[in-house]
């Protein structure tokens, strides 16, 4: 989503002739650019618990304290349905708020 939205900067900078500086040149982007952030979510539709990774540090394989300490390390958006006795309430709520956002996502029952 982000390489996208940054190709979308760039064709637009590209159009309107705006010249880049020296710094600029090899990104397209320029200094003043900002690009829209990304939230995943991850929605677990199961009456078992979540039991995997939940964050990328966690799929990783054990690292010397070097490394793992300029690791970035992202967090999982884990929202667990099917352990939730409002399952129904809380995907209606997420699909009327993703429709507002203008995001549409798959019909899909519980399994």
């Amino acid at each position: 989503g982000y390489l996208e939205e940054c190709r979308e900067i760039v064709r637009k900078h590209q159009k309107a002739g705006d010249k880049a500086t020296p710094d600029e040149f090899l990104s397209g982007l320029r200094k003043e650019d900002r690009l829209h952030p990304i939230i995943s979510i991850v929605i677990y539709y199961n009456e078992r618990p979540w039991d995997g990774p939940k964050s990328l540090k966690n799929l990783m394989v054990e690292m010397p304290p070097e490394i793992s300490s300029v690791f970035s390390d992202y967090r999982m958006n884990l929202l667990e349905v099917g352990k939730s006795k409002d399952t129904v309430l809380i995907t209606e709520m997420f699909r009327i708020s993703l429709r507002q956002q203008g995001i549409f996502i798959k019909e899909s029952s519980p399994r």
